[in-house]
Protein backbone atom coordinates (compact mmCIF):
# COMPACT_ATOMS: atom_id res chain seq x y z
CA UNK A 1 0.00 0.00 0.00
CA UNK A 2 1.45 3.62 -0.94
CA UNK A 3 1.36 6.30 1.90
CA UNK A 4 -0.63 8.77 -0.11
CA UNK A 5 -2.24 11.70 1.92
CA UNK A 6 -5.38 13.34 -0.72
CA UNK A 7 -7.32 16.00 0.61
CA UNK A 8 -10.36 17.62 -0.63
CA UNK A 9 -10.87 20.81 -0.66
CA UNK A 10 -14.02 23.38 -1.94
CA UNK A 11 -16.83 22.36 -3.92
CA UNK A 12 -17.09 20.14 -7.62
CA UNK A 13 -16.13 22.15 -10.43
CA UNK A 14 -18.79 19.38 -12.26
CA UNK A 15 -20.84 16.37 -11.28
CA UNK A 16 -16.94 14.42 -11.73
CA UNK A 17 -14.00 14.98 -9.29
CA UNK A 18 -10.66 16.13 -10.72
CA UNK A 19 -7.42 15.59 -9.21
CA UNK A 20 -3.38 15.83 -10.45
CA UNK A 21 -0.94 13.64 -9.45
CA UNK A 22 2.60 13.69 -9.72
CA UNK A 23 5.44 11.42 -8.54
CA UNK A 24 6.88 12.82 -5.14
CA UNK A 25 9.90 15.18 -5.71
CA UNK A 26 8.86 15.79 -9.40
CA UNK A 27 10.03 19.12 -10.64
CA UNK A 28 6.18 20.27 -11.45
CA UNK A 29 5.07 19.39 -8.11
CA UNK A 30 5.42 23.25 -6.83
CA UNK A 31 4.36 24.49 -10.30
CA UNK A 32 1.34 22.70 -10.68
CA UNK A 33 0.87 23.77 -6.36
CA UNK A 34 1.41 27.51 -7.49
CA UNK A 35 -1.13 27.52 -10.61
CA UNK A 36 -3.73 25.72 -9.80
CA UNK A 37 -3.79 28.27 -6.10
Amino acid sequence: MRNCELTSIGGLLDSKGYGFGVPENSPYRDILSDTIL
